[in-house]
């Protein structure tokens, strides 16, 4: 197993504020980070404009992503063994590292991200014209 890259604080979250499951994890999160080395941006807000971040507007919502004070960034699972990083925890991130395990997240990521809104009984909130590819 290669050596775990560490990301550069302070890290900015991007995340689904319309997921409510999505809304209660960063909180949690928020509540965990006692160094202030996590940033929280709620790409659903009106004024979010994906393109002016760097991102791919029809990846946004399908992704929790994290980008570091360098500018790398990362999204899915890998993006929680950041968070991870950032709030102490060192057994989770070193786990989700290990080669089965760290498939075996991203399938599992994948796949909640896609039904997120089913598991949780709430409504997508924008329109067709967002474009993103979660359907």
């Amino acid at each position: 197993m290669k050596k775990m890259d560490k990301p550069e604080y302070p890290l900015t979250i991007f995340y689904d504020g319309a997921c409510g499951i999505c809304r209660r994890e960063m909180e949690r999160y928020r509540t965990k980070d006692k160094n202030a080395g996590l940033k929280f941006v709620n790409v659903n807000r009106r004024d979010f404009d994906a393109q002016a971040e760097g991102l791919d507007p029809r990846k946004i919502l399908d992704y929790v992503h994290a980008r570091d004070a360098k500018g790398k960034t990362v999204r899915g699972a890998e993006a929680f063994v950041w968070i991870w990083l950032a709030c102490g925890y060192r057994v989770l991130p070193f786990l989700a590292q290990l080669p089965v395990i760290k498939q075996l997240a991203r399938a599992l990521y994948r796949l909640f991200a896609r039904y997120r809104y089913k598991i949780s009984g709430e409504k997508l909130v924008c329109g067709p014209e967002c474009g993103h590819t979660m359907i």
